[in-house]
């Protein structure tokens, strides 16, 4: 079970505004359990206890004072923890508030379901967040003194534009550690405040929103999704959630090169090891139109922990070094593989098809034209495009793959004929040529375009609007 009480940071959540609460059936009862249990035990007031809370939180004696003697079932992480110092059976009394706390927040915040077991879905998650993840934390420094904020910026070394607000200069950026500010904060008088940013970003909307759901119910908080540069984001500010990752052995900032699957999830069983690799393979790997699935990263230790997984789960995998990184091959004639991708994603059908055969019926060639360029060529780099070939098959009405000189001859070029041929949209058939003398010549492939439009049989990946 993970220790939710660990969600709070001394360092982080200095003052109450900052401090992370707890809420739970019956919380309040325990709560003043615990006070009888101090006062009589250890001969003290209750407001000689909230003083001493209060002076130990560098804090006035309001705020522990409220919720000492509150009738609500919360109460802040860090009062908390500071009563139970005074209690003989702490460890008994932490143990009834890891087991029984159902929401977190802060003062700010909406209120975070409490997630105490990482399952699949939560595995699923943080494999997303490994592949196409980033957690921001956004610092804002106020100064009443302009050139307090002009030392600051010198000492760390950043480009960053003084602004002011409400009579006080401040900077913000997203580029220096918490270690960093602990070493301004005793050096200047100043006063900050930190955001927390989680974002996920992938091409596939669908994917982005599969990761959505899976947050909303596991955690009952809605992020937002947005069209990001040709991409989808999702957004999500809420310091508890992202303090989760951390909890989970996940740091933040960059961790292209680091990033490996955590401890949580290995010591787990293999139902959850194979969701997190789910979440790695949805938005860092990648489906060619062949089948083949390949992932390609710079975490070598990321690499070898998909490698493992793929072993325990039976499906064959190769590592390969490349330029700046690793690459680990699946094995495309494993049916299995399909289980690796979150469903009705571009990847899914992909994988989908290849195993099953195509089946999307159209009504016209310029339908079947839109579908293999938003299911293909819309992401062709240097070879043959689907289209190009159907284009040249309607203007010329066949392809002898010996003659044709409109396209290049490489793998790509016979394996998308392959691949029309598979979907109906062409026809094939072997030549063998013979010189005058009735001696073999060469054998070669005669593609024809399948003129009826209503037998071709287009990939089932479905067409997303920019909506």
């Amino acid at each position: 079970m993970i220790n939710l009480l660990k969600l709070s940071s001394e360092k982080e959540d200095s003052s109450p505004n900052t401090w992370i609460w707890i809420s739970g059936k019956g919380f309040r009862n325990k709560i003043n359990e615990i006070l009888r249990e101090i006062i009589e035990k250890k001969n003290i007031k209750k407001t000689e206890i909230i003083e001493k809370i209060a002076k130990n939180l560098n804090c006035s004696i309001g705020p522990p004072n409220r919720s000492i003697w509150s009738k609500e079932d919360k109460i802040p992480i860090q009062i908390l923890n500071n009563l139970l110092e005074y209690s003989d059976i702490k460890s008994k009394h932490k143990e009834y508030f890891k087991r029984n706390v159902v929401h977190v927040f802060t003062s700010r915040q909406e209120k975070v379901k409490a997630v105490k077991k990482v399952g699949p879905d939560i595995s699923e998650i943080i494999g997303a967040y490994a592949a196409d993840g980033n957690i921001t934390v956004l610092v804002r420094i106020y100064s009443e003194e302009e050139d307090i904020l002009n030392s600051i910026i010198k000492m760390i070394s950043l480009n960053l534009k003084i602004q002011e607000d409400g009579g006080k200069f401040f900077i913000r950026t997203s580029k220096i550690s918490l270690a960093q500010l602990e070493k301004i904060k005793k050096r200047f008088n100043i006063t900050y405040s930190l955001t927390y940013l989680f974002e996920l970003v992938d091409s596939d909307k669908i994917a982005v929103e599969s990761i959505a759901k899976s947050i909303e119910k596991m955690f009952e908080i809605k992020g937002k999704i947005q069209k990001k540069k040709g991409a989808w984001s999702l957004r999500i500010y809420n310091k508890v959630f992202i303090r989760y990752f951390r909890l989970w052995g996940l740091k933040y900032g960059r961790k292209t090169e680091t990033i490996k699957e955590p401890q949580i999830i290995r010591r787990g069983n293999l139902e959850s090891r194979q969701s997190f690799a789910r979440g790695v393979i949805t938005f860092d790997g990648s489906v060619a139109y062949a089948g083949n699935v390949a992932i390609t990263l710079k975490s070598k230790d990321l690499i070898e922990d998909i490698h493992e997984i793929m072993k325990l789960s039976n499906i064959k995998s190769v590592i390969s070094k490349r330029e700046g990184g690793y690459e680990i091959s699946l094995d495309k004639n494993n049916k299995d593989l399909i289980n690796f991708i979150i469903p009705y994603t571009k990847k899914w059908f992909r994988i989908k098809d290849f195993f099953n055969g195509f089946s999307l019926r159209v009504k016209s060639a310029e339908e079947a034209k839109k579908i293999l360029y938003e299911t293909y060529d819309k992401y062709n780099r240097v070879s043959v495009s689907f289209n190009d070939l159907v284009s040249y098959l309607q203007k010329n009405r066949s392809i002898e793959t010996n003659k044709v000189k409109e396209f290049d001859k490489t793998t790509a070029f016979y394996t998308k004929l392959r691949i029309l041929e598979r979907m109906q949209i062409v026809t094939g058939k072997h030549v063998v040529s013979r010189n005058k003398k009735g001696n073999f010549k060469e054998r070669y492939k005669l593609y024809g375009l399948n003129k009826d439009v209503r037998k071709w049989r287009l990939p089932s990946y479905r067409i997303y609007e920019d909506t």
